[in-house]
């Protein structure tokens, strides 16, 4: 009689003689014979959500749940308010990946988008990146904040509203958002980073950091601003968590900053089109390369060294 009363005070909701697939303190999910359903303590309803062999990922948050599930060749994404008993987002596609769910019912994930690209998206139709070269297996949500890494950065921009939290992890780093993006090392004070980039509601442009790097206690912030689809400045921001210091490297009022390398001595490596539209690459404030025959997206490191192409050919550098 205990033992019964010990597995029915554990159960959230619905039968406790059914097999539960994932649970919450507030929802539940389980299976009877072979169908899949959910429920919500305190809930309207169980909702249905068809056969368990079709369910490929699951995510739970307060009320909310997020299922990928198969649908012949396709996939499917829903979001559920369990508590209400209602559907709240429907998303087909194709590899989901990286889903994320806020406690406010908000969800954030990839999935594969056209010409080996992959998409990083919101609730409410909202498409924050469609590229080549996105990592599948990350996306990070904070605040208004979303992240994702690609092309050796961490890319961030804003997003939809969710309650404030850490982004990024990485060592003793840790990359903080609600509104703004502050880094903390350890127990320390937290530094400000400043906004995510807004690329705004008109075509009129936006601005803002756009991506992050780590490398044991520095960070690397890029600021990026354009005016109508037209690059408007961009600078890099390095900052030393452990002294709090920062200084701005690789400034341009009018280029872009394409790609960046933070190496382990807190110094980066920029590659960029310079005021004058001259491509670069720069080692903070020194031009190791420049030209019109660069490839601004080949940059990268390597080991200890730097590797980027030019004229077709690749040219190395140490890191600094």
């Amino acid at each position: 009689m205990l033992a019964e009363a010990l597995v029915l005070a554990s159960v959230v909701c619905g039968p406790s003689s059914a097999t539960t697939l994932h649970s919450g303190a507030q929802t539940r999910l389980y299976t009877r014979a072979g169908t899949a359903y959910a429920c919500a303590r305190h809930g309207r309803r169980t909702i249905k959500l068809g056969g368990a062999d079709q369910l490929r990922g699951v995510r739970i948050s307060s009320q909310f749940v997020a299922i990928t599930r198969t649908r012949g060749t396709q996939q499917l994404l829903t979001v559920y308010d369990v508590r209400r008993g209602r559907e709240i987002e429907r998303v087909p596609g194709v590899d989901f990946s990286a889903v994320r769910l806020a406690r406010n019912g908000v969800a954030t994930w990839q999935q594969a988008g056209t010409g080996g690209a992959r998409m990083v998206a919101q609730s409410g139709g909202r498409l924050l990146e469609h590229a080549v070269g996105i990592d599948p297996g990350y996306v990070g949500v904070g605040g208004s904040v979303v992240a994702w890494r690609a092309a050796g950065m961490i890319r961030v921009r804003l997003g939809r509203l969710t309650p404030a939290g850490v982004l990024v992890r990485a060592g003793e780093v840790r990359i903080e958002a609600d509104r703004k993006l502050r880094a903390r090392l350890g127990d320390g004070a937290a530094v400000p980073l400043g906004a995510p980039y807004d690329s705004g509601d008109t075509s009129s442009g936006g601005d803002g950091v756009d991506a992050l790097a780590i490398e044991g206690q520095f960070v690397a912030a890029r600021y990026s601003a354009d005016r109508s689809g037209t690059s408007a400045g961009a600078l890099l921001r390095i900052v030393d968590l452990s002294t709090r210091a920062a200084r701005n490297v690789c400034e341009t009022v009018s280029g872009y900053v394409q790609r960046f390398v933070l190496a382990p001595s807190g110094r980066a490596v920029c590659a960029m089109r310079a005021d004058g539209d001259q491509l670069q690459i720069r080692a903070e404030n020194d031009v190791l390369d420049q030209g019109p025959g660069l490839s601004l997206d080949s940059l990268v490191r390597r080991g200890n060294e730097l590797v980027w192409v030019k004229d077709g050919l690749e040219r190395t550098a140490p890191l600094p």
